[in-house]
């Protein structure tokens, strides 16, 4: 850690991010935002660059390519790890970094000689953070894996959909963002703060899987306590028609969330069946009432629910699709949506901190683009820089 910056707490510390998708660079894009300094190291290998041009000749080949977002803030540079130069130069970065993030599978990093103990040898302080899949121990560790597979083994799909229906898959990626970068940004914190007392960095071994069932907590503790717990027939998953999606007669949707009592009461009074109010937690009863309740909304548009429910209280809102929240005001009064010159549309930095500044967002480099800058300030010669991109080891 170096200089600081009045309101951007991450200020002077810098992350060495040498992950590839999902939960890695979303990570890092998090510290960013808080003012860390980002470096990611691209993969500069001959192979990458075959794979990337064979992507660019197919239309619409590379769906990670929306995802770049990810990367403001960040500078890069592109190294191939197997190559001598290659690693030589990871090995400068890492030892002038807080922070080392990598998303390999497990025992790769080791293979390369980027593993923990190795580097911890040289950088006692360094935080070392390792994402996969499934953890680095156990039976599952060399598993490859997505996102869909990890809520599927984590318990989640098992929950998501109509009863007697198919899982629904959660729309986003619920494993890789939630189970992993938000897990991962916690403990890289923690562990700096830690370092302030102690000295030494520390190892972060996250897993996916374990992430998505931490997210199932509330589910886990209320099949513990004799609630079903399945597909479409839970408290959380539409079992209760009180917590539910309902359609609307103008094919749009209501999301009712009455869970206290005196709102289902609310409920039930402003549909006309204060009878329902004694059923609210006889599950012997949902099935008949949500019917009920399911006949009731698809009378009527969503903007008639809105107008007539809304503002009792009873925390019924529409579902919204990506235009509505592009022009949701409450977003907009919030500021949730930033743009830039020359950055598209983007996600501000959150949530809001009274202390922390608005940082203006980088638009994302491109693979490799800050190479030269890099190598500078770890302390290569102009000579040695040619020398690197000459040998392969940078590209």
């Amino acid at each position: 850690m170096s200089g600081t910056s009045f309101g951007l707490p991450l200020a002077g510390y810098r992350v060495l991010d040498l992950s590839r998708y999902g939960p890695g660079p979303y990570c890092s894009m998090l510290l960013g935002d808080l003012g860390a300094e980002i470096v990611v190291i691209d993969d500069g290998s001959r192979r990458s660059a075959r794979r990337e041009s064979d992507a660019s000749r197919t239309t619409n080949s590379d769906v990670t390519k929306p995802l770049e977002y990810m990367r403001r803030n960040a500078r890069r540079i592109a190294l191939d790890l197997k190559h001598p130069d290659g690693l030589l130069v990871a090995e400068r970065l890492a030892s002038a970094s807080d922070v080392f993030i990598e998303s390999f599978r497990p025992g790769v990093a080791e293979r390369l000689g980027l593993g923990h103990l190795e580097l911890k040898k040289r950088h006692p302080r360094l935080v070392y953070c390792s994402i996969s899949g499934y953890g680095q121990s156990g039976p599952y560790r060399g598993w490859q894996g997505h996102d869909i597979n990890y809520v599927a083994l984590g318990g989640l799909l098992s929950l998501t959909g109509h009863a007697g229906g198919d899982p629904a898959l959660p729309g986003t990626l619920v494993a890789d963002l939630a189970g992993g970068a938000l897990p991962a940004a916690v403990a890289i914190l923690s562990a700096l703060l830690e370092r302030e007392r102690s000295g030494l960095g520390q190892y972060i071994d996250v897993s996916l899987q374990e992430g998505v069932v931490g997210l199932l907590s509330p589910m886990i503790a209320l099949a513990l306590a004799g609630w079903t717990a399945g597909r479409g027939t839970s408290v959380l998953s539409g079992g209760a028609p009180w917590y539910r999606v309902y359609a609307t007669v103008d094919e749009r949707f209501v999301a009712v969330g009455a869970i206290e009592p005196w709102l289902y009461a609310k409920l039930c009074n402003q549909l006309d069946h204060p009878e329902w109010i004694e059923h609210q937690y006889d599950e012997a009863e949902w099935p008949a009432i949500s019917d009920e309740m399911a006949s009731i909304f698809a009378g009527k548009p969503l903007d008639y629910w809105r107008e007539h429910l809304e503002p009792a209280g009873v925390c019924l809102t529409g579902v919204h699709d990506m235009d509505d929240i592009f022009n949701d005001p409450q977003l907009n009064h919030r500021g949730t949506f930033g743009t830039g010159d020359p950055d598209p549309v983007h996600i501000r930095s959150l949530p809001l901190m009274s202390r922390v500044t608005e940082r203006t967002t980088r638009s994302p480099s491109p693979s490799g683009g800050d190479a030269d800058a890099i190598l500078t300030e770890a302390g290569f010669s102009l000579d040695e820089r040619r020398r690197l991109r000459e040998s392969g080891g940078v590209s």
